[in-house]
């Protein structure tokens, strides 16, 4: 979150702030609506339409680590030693299985899972052979290095 207030205060010198209430996740609040649409005009938003721009995809191992530690961060699911993440948006969930694999990090691209009444889930699984290696590289926000695992 703190890097996150950095970043916009770096960009559009704007703090925004960051409320924290116990037992909750901390938020954090943009209160300009020209920051918003100009964060917002970067991605479409919607399950099946975000991509990973080409800069992200072609960008060195630094950009890389960081695109996936905040998709990470925002999206995994610990299972079995290893890392999940589930997405309806099977181009662009292959295009970060890709990224992984760029990084020698082994995962495994699955799916579709069909479920009645919704759309189709796809996977990545963060292999535990590479969750060490995942840890050093990415060092995602979530983990806690002490118990091996995510808060």
């Amino acid at each position: 979150m703190k890097r996150f207030q950095y970043l916009i205060d770096k960009e559009y010198g704007y703090i925004p702030n960051i409320l924290t209430k116990s037992q909750t996740t901390p938020k954090i609040t943009l209160g300009r609506i020209k920051i918003v649409n100009d964060l917002t005009s970067y991605s479409k938003f919607g399950c099946e339409r975000w991509i990973i721009p080409k800069c992200i995809m072609d960008g060195s191992d630094e950009i890389k680590y960081r695109f996936i530690r905040g998709f990470f961060d925002g999206d995994v699911t610990q299972s079995n030693n290893g890392f999940v993440i589930y997405s309806a948006n099977k181009d662009s969930l292959f295009n970060l299985y890709e990224l992984l694999e760029s990084l020698n990090i082994l995962s495994t691209f699955r799916g579709p899972y069909k479920r009645k009444g919704r759309k189709n889930m796809y996977e990545i699984y963060v292999r535990a052979c590479s969750r060490e290696r995942f840890i050093t590289l990415i060092d995602p926000i979530k983990y806690k290095p002490a118990s091996h695992s995510f808060r």
